[in-house]
C-alpha cells in the first residue's frame, strides 16, 4: 500500500506585438498574457486523485483600420478534480469540473459551468492482441448527457512489428470564447463530434524504423475560427455542417547509427467540407520533414528541413469563382551546441539560426512570417549530487 504525493507549478506572463498587415495600413496589435497552474496527486495501488487549478489571462489591444478599437481583458479559472479506482483489468474514473470566466468583452461578462464526468476503462492484455476500451458520459447543468468512447486494438509480432487500430466517438463543446468574445464570439454554435478512424503499423529494424498512419474522420458541426469574407482582420467561429478528414503519414527514422540520428516524414492531407466540396481554409495538403542530428564527443549538430504546400484562405468563395490560397513555402534551421562542466554546473553554449535561407512566408494571409534570425544561448544547469 505505497502511498505517493506529488505537486507542480507553473506560473508564466508574456508580452507580443504583432507585425503590421503588408497589404494595407500598418498597425501592431499588442497581447499580454499569462496562465498560473497549480496540480496535487494523491496515489497509491488502487487510487489515484489529482486536483488541479487553471488561471488563464489574456489582454488584446488594436487599433485596426478595418475594425472597431478593441481593448479585451478575459480572465478564466478552471477548477479540476480526478479520482480512478484501479483494479486488474477494469477501472472506473470520475472528472469534475467547474470553469468560471470573466470579460469586458464577453456578453454576459460573467459566466461559470459545472461538469461532470464518470466513465471506466477496460483492459485484456495477452500474447496475441492486446485491447483496450474507455467510456464516458459527461453531465452538464440543464445540457443533455454527452457519450464518448474509445477501443484500441494491437498487435505485436516478435519485437519488430506492431499493428495497432483505433476507433473513437469525441466531442468538442465550444467554449467562453467561442460563445460569447465580442465582436466575434458565436452564441449559437453547436457541440462538435467525430468519429476517428487510426491505422497504424511500426517495423523495427535497428537502426531503421519505418512508421505508417493512415486515418479517416468526418465531422459534425466542425467548429473553427476563419476570417470572414473580404475581411482577414476580422475572424470569427463558426460550425461546419459535415466534414471528412482523411491522410497518410509516412516516418522513416534512422536511431543511433554512427552518432547519427535522422527522420524523414511526408503527409498527405485533406479536410473537405461536404457541403461546398472544398478544402478547409489554412490546411495544407502536403508537410514534408527532415531532421537530421550529429554528435562527436560533446560537439552537436542540427538541422531542420520543413515544406508545407499550398493553403487556402477561405472556405467560401471571395469573387464567386476562384479560392485565393498563400503560396508553398519550405524553411531550414540550423543549430549547433557544445556541451561542458563548469565547476559543478553542467554547461552548454548554442547558436541557432532559423529560416536559414530567410525565405519569405506567411502563415496567415497578410501576416508576415520572421525572416532569418540568429540565437546565441548559454545554458547553467546544477549537478545533482
Amino acid at each position: 500500500n505505497d502511498f505517493q504525493i506529488s505537486g507542480s507549478g507553473l506560473l508564466t506572463e508574456n508580452t507580443r506585438v504583432h507585425s503590421g498587415k503588408i497589404y494595407g495600413p500598418q498597425y501592431h496589435p499588442e497581447i499580454k498574457d499569462g496562465i498560473n497552474l497549480i496540480g496535487i496527486s494523491f496515489k497509491n495501488n488502487r487510487f489515484l486523485s489529482k486536483f488541479s487549478f487553471k488561471n488563464q489571462w489574456i489582454n488584446y489591444k488594436s487599433e485596426s483600420p478595418f475594425t472597431p478599437l478593441i481593448d479585451a481583458n478575459h480572465n478564466l479559472k478552471i477548477y479540476k478534480i480526478d479520482n480512478e479506482v484501479i483494479s486488474s483489468s477494469f477501472s472506473f474514473f470520475n472528472r469534475n469540473i467547474l470553469s468560471k470566466s470573466h470579460s469586458n468583452s464577453t456578453f454576459p461578462a460573467d459566466t461559470s459551468s459545472i461538469q461532470s464526468h464518470f466513465g471506466f476503462t477496460f483492459r485484456n492484455f495477452n500474447s496475441f492482441l492486446n485491447l483496450h476500451f474507455t467510456g464516458r458520459t459527461v453531465f452538464e447543468y440543464k445540457l443533455k448527457p454527452i457519450h464518448s468512447y474509445e477501443l484500441i486494438l494491437t498487435r505485436f509480432i516478435g519485437n519488430k512489428f506492431q499493428f495497432s487500430g483505433i476507433y473513437s466517438r469525441n466531442f468538442k463543446k465550444p467554449n467562453f470564447n467561442d460563445l460569447y468574445w465580442k465582436p466575434f464570439g458565436n452564441a449559437n454554435l453547436k457541440t462538435e463530434y467525430s468519429d476517428n478512424f487510426y491505422f497504424n503499423s511500426e517495423i523495427n529494424l535497428h537502426p531503421v524504423k519505418l512508421n505508417l498512419l493512415s486515418y479517416f474522420i468526418t465531422y459534425q458541426n466542425m467548429i473553427i475560427w476563419l476570417p470572414k469574407p473580404g475581411n482577414q482582420d476580422y475572424w470569427s467561429p463558426d460550425n461546419i455542417q459535415s466534414t471528412t478528414a482523411k491522410g497518410h503519414t509516412a516516418k522513416l527514422s534512422i536511431i543511433d547509427f554512427k552518432s547519427t540520428n535522422s527522420t524523414f516524414s511526408i503527409s498527405k492531407n485533406s479536410t473537405i467540407n461536404q457541403k461546398t466540396k472544398s478544402q478547409i481554409a489554412y490546411t495544407p495538403e502536403w508537410n514534408l520533414n527532415w531532421k537530421y542530428n550529429y554528435h562527436y564527443n560533446n560537439f552537436y549538430l542540427s538541422f531542420s528541413y520543413n515544406y508545407q504546400s499550398l493553403r487556402f484562405i477561405n472556405y467560401t468563395n471571395y469573387d464567386g469563382k476562384s479560392f485565393r490560397t498563400i503560396p508553398a513555402y519550405s524553411t531550414i534551421d540550423f543549430s549547433t551546441n557544445y556541451k561542458f562542466e563548469l565547476f559543478q554546473y553542467q554547461s552548454s553554449i548554442g547558436f541557432l539560426i532559423n529560416n536559414l535561407t530567410n525565405t519569405r512566408f506567411q502563415s496567415v494571409y497578410g501576416y508576415p512570417e520572421p525572416g532569418r534570425s540568429y540565437e546565441l544561448q548559454l545554458t547553467i544547469i546544477k549537478r545533482k549530487k
